[in-house]
């Protein structure tokens, strides 16, 4: 299970997120990028322990956030919906996560029309 950790310093360093989350679980995986990054455990179980204890966690001087990873934290297949993960489809036409749209009536106006008389 992949987790999402968000708001980290520019010079956050892979070995400064492994010193944290290997403490949890055995990591399968560490992907740190500009500002964010991945971490992904064996263990769904060891995944949610490290988010419950590292959420709101400071890490170089920011406080991170840590959720779970949408898409397990890796990219699509290009011929893949980015919201449910399987082929032939795009994210527009998916239709397992599909809202109707409404639209929101505005209220109705109500005019109060008042005759003024000068005297």
């Amino acid at each position: 299970m992949a987790l999402f950790i968000g708001r980290l310093s520019l010079d956050t360093h892979p070995r400064d997120l492994e010193h944290i989350f290997d403490k949890y679980g055995r990591l399968n995986r560490l992907e740190v990028k500009r500002g964010y990054a991945f971490v992904e455990y064996q263990d769904e179980r060891d995944a949610s322990d490290a988010m419950k204890e590292t959420d709101g966690l400071r890490v170089r001087g920011n406080r991170i956030v840590v959720e779970w990873a949408k898409n397990g934290g890796r990219k699509p297949a290009e011929n893949q919906c980015f919201k449910c993960g399987r082929e032939g489809h795009w994210a527009k036409d998916c239709r397992s996560s599909r809202r109707e749209r409404r639209r929101s009536r505005s209220p109705r106006r109500r005019f109060v029309f008042v005759k003024v008389v000068l005297c």
